[in-house]
């Protein structure tokens, strides 16, 4: 499974590498909303992207509807938010993100990695 985390936070990219180990491990992209649609270009296929939503801002959410327009985007992304960020949740959950809180988002990740698109 290719995995793309799109986070600056290295201690985050750790540990989706840990969670990922038994998917096949993951990618990492800078969070520029320019520099993703660049590496999904670049990159595929793809099968899940994780978004530090905290750091991409609505530049990133319009970026990728702009992938997913244009075919680039993977069946399922992942984001997590700041728990007192709740309108950044609203937002990307509106764009087609599975948005969690930080803290479950960190603590779900295993069984969230084991999902198919579309499970409940």
């Amino acid at each position: 499974m290719k995995i793309v985390l799109v986070g600056r936070d290295l201690k985050d990219r750790d540990r989706l590498w840990r969670a990922s180990e038994g998917v096949g491990g993951c990618t990492v992209a800078s969070t520029g909303p320019e520099r993703l649609l660049a590496f999904l270009t670049e990159n595929q296929p793809v099968d899940l992207i994780v978004i530090d939503l905290d750091e991409g801002g609505p530049e990133l959410l319009a970026a990728l509807a702009t992938a997913a327009e244009t075919a680039l985007l993977p069946g399922r992304v992942l984001g997590y938010f700041s728990h007192v960020q709740e309108d950044t949740g609203r937002a990307a959950r509106a764009a087609g993100v599975e948005a969690y809180p930080r803290s479950r988002f960190w603590r779900e990740l295993p069984e969230l990695l084991s999902k198919e698109p579309g499970d409940p």
